[in-house]
């Protein structure tokens, strides 16, 4: 074989060997670094729990919840969300339903190995929500015990006279009321008092006086307001087996807090 054809046999070799490599390159990888699985762009915040990602595809962040819109607490959340996801990678953590009736979907967002959950608790700017059989739940109560303690955004006391005042009687989750009892030897004014459990139910009393030793009695359900009865108007508010009460005044403040 002269030079030409050997230098020809060894190109071809060189050639068709460096095709096949090419095709065992695994087509997660570019420039040699692996692609975590689920990483997406996030295009907006649509409020303190849930996100849009670029395609249109919503995300609800578990585990937690944050202030509905025109409630205290929640042009904060919001923010903070922004800021720690608008425009940047995240990856999700899904749990054992991917999805809600909404179609959103249900995930723990990480940036840069933080978890976005996690942080908005600790700040106090979310509360936890819906915590069997998510993976982080442990984590989601230490933060929320961090939050609580340092009163951070939500968990900030009131410095109304109430907080000394207003006093739970009885949560009775089965029968679906919540009684307050006034302990100051003064009439007390209950006026923009609102009473919300974990998720999105909330109840604000209108002008309502309490004098000392006397109590108010709030129903889930449908009826008219009388003699210090007040009705909800609505159905199941109180879970059974766990559940958050929040009172707050008038600028959202903490008065009361019950957990069972």
């Amino acid at each position: 074989m002269n030079s030409k054809l050997l230098i020809l046999f060894f190109a071809l070799i060189l050639f068709f060997g460096c095709a096949e490599l090419i095709n065992e390159i695994p087509s997660n990888k570019v420039n040699n670094e692996e692609i975590p699985k689920d990483v997406f762009i996030v295009s907006r915040a649509v409020d303190g729990d849930t996100l849009e990602l670029m395609g249109g595809e919503k995300v609800r962040l578990l585990g937690i919840n944050t202030p509905e819109k025109n409630e205290f607490y929640y042009t904060e959340a919001k923010q903070k969300l922004i800021d720690l996801t608008e425009g940047k990678q995240i990856e999700l953590i899904y749990g054992k339903e991917k999805t809600d009736m909404y179609g959103r979907t249900l995930a723990f967002v990480l940036v840069d190995g933080m978890n976005v959950n996690l942080m908005l608790v600790r700040l106090g700017l979310a509360t936890t929500y819906m915590l069997d059989g998510l993976q982080f739940k442990e984590e989601l109560l230490n933060e929320e015990k961090f939050a609580r303690e340092k009163e951070n955004g939500l968990w900030k006391k009131s410095e109304s006279s109430l907080t000394e005042c207003i006093e739970l009687k009885e949560l009775n989750a089965k029968e679906e009321f919540v009684e307050f009892i006034n302990d100051c030897n003064y009439l007390i004014d209950l006026n923009a008092l609102s009473v919300k459990d974990a998720g999105r139910n909330k109840y604000v009393f209108n002008a309502v006086e309490l004098d000392f030793n006397e109590s108010v009695t709030l129903y889930s359900g449908k009826g008219i307001d009388l003699n210090n009865s007040f009705y909800w108007n609505s159905t199941n508010i109180w879970n059974n087996d766990s559940d958050y009460l929040f009172v707050r005044d008038e600028n959202g403040m903490l008065v009361l807090f019950y957990e069972y």
